[in-house]
């Protein structure tokens, strides 16, 4: 099994006296990146790709986190002779039947939001934790107050993108970065971002998802008009640290009249930025250190 190390090398140390390795799918800026290889070297802990999990060498951890999709059974059933601990952090892979075929010999679950939590612990029958996702504004930059006139910026995949268009249709400076960017990318993009944006109607994510974007947006002073979902809802403040759109009608209205108000920005981005602060890899690294002390 090739690991790539945390900062503690061969220690994996997730915390004291805990060995951890997490497994992902594939390198990117998707959530394997986010919950996986980040997560993993800010705990100090092992990480791999799936292709690369050997159950012998994992059951010398104490805690595998299989991130976003599930190994076959008959991996985690090995995993588990060998004595280890085996927690799903499944984000927005809802291909429940999937979960289920291992669910039983899985110790315990990560949800993306409290609802996530709830459903993952209800529908499998094994304890569940919310664990909020890091924003990628390692350094806390922050873009420039009282730029105008504003530019509106959507990031994210592809799929929802035309959603999003859609709505702000006809609207000036409305930019865009879509899938397989590096992170100094996406960090360079938002920081000539004024106001975010994103529209989606997709029930499972609108319920699920983490408030990545959210959090991303206001971890640069961005204050951002989004759908509703119950991952933003329980990070943002409509009216203080960003604005929800009912539909697209709201969308283009709110961001309208956001743009219209250098002020308001402002204020709004001041107190995002703030906000965002509970939301840095450091202060997320360690809700988990303290999850994986709670297993072993």
């Amino acid at each position: 099994m090739c690991c790539v190390a945390g900062p503690m090398g061969s220690e994996a140390a997730a915390g004291p006296g805990v060995r951890a390795l997490f497994v992902y799918e594939r390198v990117g800026l998707g959530s394997a990146e986010i919950r996986g290889r980040q997560i993993a070297a800010e705990l100090g802990a092992d990480a791999c790709r799936f292709t690369e999990l050997d159950p012998e060498k994992a059951g010398e951890y104490d805690v595998v986190v299989y991130v976003k999709r599930m190994p076959p059974r008959e991996t985690v059933e090995a995993v588990r002779r060998y004595g280890a601990r085996q927690v799903a952090d499944p984000l927005d892979n809802y291909k429940w039947r999937k979960v289920q075929r291992v669910a039983d010999l899985l110790d315990a679950f990560i949800g993306a939001n409290h609802t996530h939590a709830a459903v993952l612990a209800s529908r499998f029958g094994r304890p569940a934790v919310r664990i909020p996702h890091h924003h990628c504004n390692f350094d806390e930059a922050r873009i420039p107050a009282g730029r105008t006139p504003a530019t509106l910026g959507y990031v994210g995949d592809s799929d929802h993108w035309p959603q999003t268009r859609k709505a702000l249709d006809g609207t000036d400076r409305l930019v865009s970065l879509l899938d397989g960017e590096t992170r100094e990318r996406l960090v360079e993009a938002y920081l000539g971002i004024d106001i975010g944006v994103g529209y989606r109607r997709n029930p499972d994510k609108s319920r699920y998802n983490s408030a990545v974007k959210l959090a991303n947006f206001m971890s640069f002073g961005i204050p951002a008009v989004l759908s509703v979902e119950t991952g933003y809802l329980e990070v943002g403040l409509h009216g203080t640290t960003c604005l929800f759109a009912r539909d697209g009608h709201e969308m283009r209205l709110l961001t309208d009249r956001l743009a219209r108000d250098a002020v308001w920005r402002d204020e709004m981005g001041a107190a995002a930025y703030e906000a965002a602060r509970g939301y840095h890899i450091r202060t997320v690294a360690g809700e988990y250190r303290s999850f994986l002390e709670s297993l072993v």
